[in-house]
């Protein structure tokens, strides 16, 4: 398939999830214009690892590359050694499989706020023991994020409730947490606990 095609597939997948990387495939979306049309019959959230959507033509997979049980069959080595290239640009590796075939690697880029850098070292300066960054993207990506904003002690592929225990031992080691972040899963966890 074309990356006009493929980008159409996510597209459709992603029309209603909530997460940063579904706005951001529908942005790229509407700028490059692939047909919508043919919205998904079901969508499956596969919580923390992706989404799976059925149309009356293709069945939809899109998730990070530890792939979700809902990709069957889907011989994902090659996706996932894919992967590694825009990771270690610092983007956010997401496999698009359709049907049993993986079909592309999308990769999606954290936007560094004007500010994050000196915000690091601000809290340094001002006596933070430790800055972390606790993160889902793959530690190739987070490494890069890292360098940019200054923050090197990373705990990268963690899902919401590694995070969640992460907090909760620093807790336990007596240190004050603060948390800044943007991440839909973390917001619901990190507000129930």
């Amino acid at each position: 398939m074309t990356r006009e095609q493929v980008l159409g597939w996510a597209g459709r997948a992603e029309a209603g999830p909530e997460h940063p990387l579904a706005r951001t495939i529908l942005d790229a979306v509407r700028h490059e214009g692939p047909d919508l049309t043919g919205l998904p019959e079901s969508t499956e959230p596969v919580p923390d690892q992706g989404i799976a959507v059925a149309t009356n033509v293709h069945r939809v997979v899109i998730g990070n590359p530890a792939p979700p049980a809902q990709c069957g069959s889907v011989d994902m080595g090659a996706a996932a050694r894919a992967a590694n290239e825009p990771a270690e640009a610092g983007r956010t590796p997401t496999i698009v499989t359709i049907d049993e075939t993986a079909a592309r690697v999308i990769g999606v880029a954290d936007e560094v706020r004007p500010g994050a850098a000196q915000m690091g070292t601000n809290l340094h300066a001002g006596g933070a023991k430790r800055v972390v960054r606790l993160t889902g993207d793959s530690s190739l990506a987070a490494n890069v994020v890292g360098s940019i904003t200054g923050v090197y002690e990373i705990h990268a592929s963690f899902l919401p409730e590694d995070k969640l225990d992460l907090v909760f031992g620093l807790q336990a080691e007596s240190y004050v947490v603060a948390m800044v972040g943007d991440g839909v899963n973390d917001a619901h966890r990190f507000n129930a606990a």
